[in-house]
């Protein structure tokens, strides 16, 4: 998914469980993703970014579990991390959402997709998907709260 995808998804989880957000919680949506050279966080990145492409692939152990037991145990300690997990868990199931999946379970290669949408990145139904999540937005500022 586009980084935008990230940053909309995260805000409507945040928005709908009245989670406080701040900018490293947007970047946290978007960390997943230094595993991929193209991605922003990726050029701003690049020996990191190519160090974990080269070794564990997009979509590897950055888009598992692992990391998100790292932060769910820190949440734990410090409810400031709260957000910190929301915002990954949010990139790895909007992630869930296509065809290729994430490896939830890395380094074993099977991969999960909760809904396969049919999702190709910067399509169409990416943009739909976009406006759908906003349109969710407001429908539940408007007929929920």
């Amino acid at each position: 998914m586009l980084l935008l995808t990230h940053l909309i998804f995260f805000g409507l989880l945040s928005f709908v469980l009245n989670i406080k957000v701040s900018l490293i919680g947007f970047i946290f949506s978007a960390l997943p993703d230094i595993d991929n050279p193209n991605s922003i966080l990726g050029q701003m990145f690049p020996k990191l970014s190519n160090y974990l492409f080269e070794n564990f692939g997009h979509r590897g152990l950055m888009h598992s579990i692992w990391p998100l037991i790292i932060l769910g145990i820190s949440a734990l300690i410090n409810p400031i991390f709260l957000e910190l997990f929301l915002a990954y868990f949010s990139h790895l199931l909007i992630d869930s959402f296509n065809f290729f999946g994430i490896m939830i379970l890395y380094p074993c290669n099977t991969r999960f997709v909760l809904f396969n949408l049919g999702i190709r990145v910067g399509s169409n139904k990416e943009l739909l998907l976009n406006l759908a999540l906003i349109g969710i937005a407001c429908a539940y500022e408007y007929f929920l709260r």
